[in-house]
């Protein structure tokens, strides 16, 4: 699955579970590390997207911020594969659906996609089971959303 078949992905039987938030922030995460780089101003676009959430609903910056840190040492211990699995289960398919138009929106708030952002969300896109329609009208909105 081409951004997720990354050396280290495997990890024995150690099994990677999340809570829905938790699976939340995974994405969010993987989507901004797609490109091999995280900047502070894509940390601040990840939590201010996560505050809107209902799922984040009562939660200071403070809080959804380790929330990230704790969810991000979990990713890289156990691997992008993983954690995908781990946020697929533990997703009802109408978040996982949410959570694919979260990532979707980190990676298009500048407007474009590197090659390896579209590969992110392509694989991602299969993983959560996000139909191709769905994505389409997802990407076309935000798209709209972000030109100003």
């Amino acid at each position: 699955m081409g951004l997720f078949n990354r050396a280290g992905d495997n990890h024995g039987d150690d099994v990677l579970t999340f809570d829905q938030r938790q699976a939340f922030a995974a994405m969010a995460i993987l989507a901004v590390a797609s490109d091999a780089h995280i900047a502070d101003h894509e940390v601040t676009h990840i939590v201010g997207n996560l505050a809107r959430k209902r799922l984040f609903r009562g939660d200071d910056v403070n809080e959804i911020g380790r929330l990230l840190n704790g969810v991000s040492r979990l990713v890289h211990r156990h691997g992008a594969t993983a954690a995908v699995e781990a946020a697929r289960r533990a997703l009802a398919p109408d978040l996982r659906e949410a959570a694919y138009a979260v990532a979707a929106d980190l990676l298009l708030a500048n407007g474009t996609l590197q090659d390896t952002e579209r590969r992110f969300l392509g694989d991602l896109r299969h993983a959560l089971g996000v139909s191709a329609e769905l994505a389409g009208k997802i990407a076309e909105v935000l798209t709209i959303k972000n030109r100003g």
